[in-house]
């Protein structure tokens, strides 16, 4: 007994690094309990996106701030800040046309600011390598990039049970299935652990970009099997026909070569570049609508943007609520060619739904805090596969794998400058 506790009380030290390290390593999973109330069903038809959930990363996330918290005796959520989320709370909760979705909305982003925060300053005080970080993402990610090939190969699920990692049962002959046909062969692209092909194309686009910059410092053998799995990566991102991941992903080369090669170019004039561009991209398209085929995705994506806003303009301030945006364009719905209610795709839009022009402000407010603070290729190159996919689609924000994705992201660009923090 005395040799047990004394295991204990040495690994007691480092339990928020492996706390830390197992979040990193299950991001990709899908495992989650749904909570099926009555709001979740429109016209009969349960609506995903309504759905409250509470996964094994919110788990992982809690014990990890939980234990940090009590190891540091910090507490990173000041008293002004924690009066200022209750008065918001109120707000939606008053606002909402789902008033106990929207709160289960605010509870979740009080995680995300606290898992921030916590992360961040396990980052600052040199508790985590980066590289174990990126080693981690990489490997899990490569993990996934596997599950797919298979998934392509047997034209639908591999376990074919939603315990075993959550992944969806499919197959070609599951109605609705995402399709594609290339020469006149017809297959169904991999899902992987999302619950659409896109979403898998944008992280297999992220893994992708995570080996190569691994690949710049590597030597040999490492180098040899780092290649193939981004290679293998790369054949995913090309499977499952996701436009967006595709241009996401050599955008993010770019960003991220460019600056090697000509050091006084400055990467953060480049993502602003970026962004303008998408901004340009966006609103053409929004614009010339019309011209672009009634069965594309295109106009349907740029009809949904204009009916959000339209519906938006009812309650500009503060919008519909959290998490409610499928439902505010419910009505509008069989005027654009989806079948089932789902978010706009376009995070801004969709925010400014949610939370209306004020949240939005805050919102704006924090990516110019974040792009200001940040001016390292490594960083940018990331967040700009990120912005890509906020623009031209909305998993960024209802797939919860991505917004802690994109939180640890955040954490890392703040914490290092450079990728040769790697090394």
């Amino acid at each position: 007994m005395n040799l047990y506790t004394k295991h204990i009380k040495t690994l007691l030290p480092y339990l928020d690094k492996v706390l830390l390290h197992v979040f990193i390593a299950i991001i990709p999973l899908n495992l989650s309990y749904h909570f099926k109330t009555s709001w979740v069903y429109f016209s009969g038809t349960l609506v995903d996106y309504l759905i409250p959930v509470i996964t094994l990363q919110d788990i992982a996330a809690v014990l990890f701030v939980f234990y940090y918290i009590i190891k540091t005796k910090k507490f990173f959520i000041s008293k002004h800040l924690g009066f200022g989320f209750a008065v918001i709370i109120s707000l939606s909760y008053f606002v909402s046309i789902l008033p106990l979705l929207s709160v289960y909305w605010m509870l979740r982003i009080l995680l995300y600011i606290c898992l921030f925060s916590t992360i961040l300053d396990c980052l600052r005080n040199n508790s985590i390598m980066l590289s174990n970080i990126v080693t981690i993402l990489f490997v899990s990610g490569i993990l996934v990039v596997f599950l797919s090939l298979l998934q392509f190969y047997l034209k639908g699920s591999v376990f074919n049970n939603y315990i075993i990692l959550g992944e969806q049962p499919y197959s070609l002959s599951t109605p609705h299935i995402v399709k594609e046909s290339v020469y006149g062969f017809t297959y169904v692209p991999p899902y992987g652990l999302f619950k659409h092909p896109n979403v898998l194309g944008g992280y297999a686009s992220f893994i992708a970009l995570v080996g190569v910059v691994l690949l710049l410092k590597s030597r040999k053998v490492k180098f040899v099997v780092i290649l193939l799995a981004t290679l293998l990566a790369l054949l995913v991102l090309f499977l499952t026909f996701s436009y967006v991941a595709w241009v996401s992903f050599i955008i993010g080369i770019v960003l991220f070569v460019i600056p090697q090669l000509f050091p006084k170019i400055s990467p953060r004039l480049l993502f602003l570049y970026l962004i303008t561009l998408l901004v340009v991209v966006f609103v053409s398209l929004y614009t010339f609508s019309n011209i672009i085929g009634s069965d594309s995705v295109v106009r349907r994506t740029a009809l949904l943007s204009n009916y959000i806003y339209n519906v938006s303009t009812d309650r500009f301030f503060l919008g519909y609520g959290l998490g409610t945006s499928s439902v505010a364009l419910y009505e509008q719905l069989p005027y654009i060619g989806f079948k089932t209610p789902q978010p706009v795709h376009n995070i801004f839009f969709l925010m400014l739904s949610d939370v209306g022009i004020l949240g939005l402000f805050v919102v704006l407010v924090g990516l110019y805090k974040l792009i200001t603070n940040i001016n390292n290729a490594f960083s940018l190159s990331f967040l700009s596969i990120f912005m890509i996919m906020g623009f031209f689609d909305h998993y960024l924000v209802t797939s919860i794998q991505f917004n802690y994705l994109f939180l640890l992201t955040v954490c890392l660009s703040f914490a290092y400058n450079h990728y040769e923090d790697l090394y």
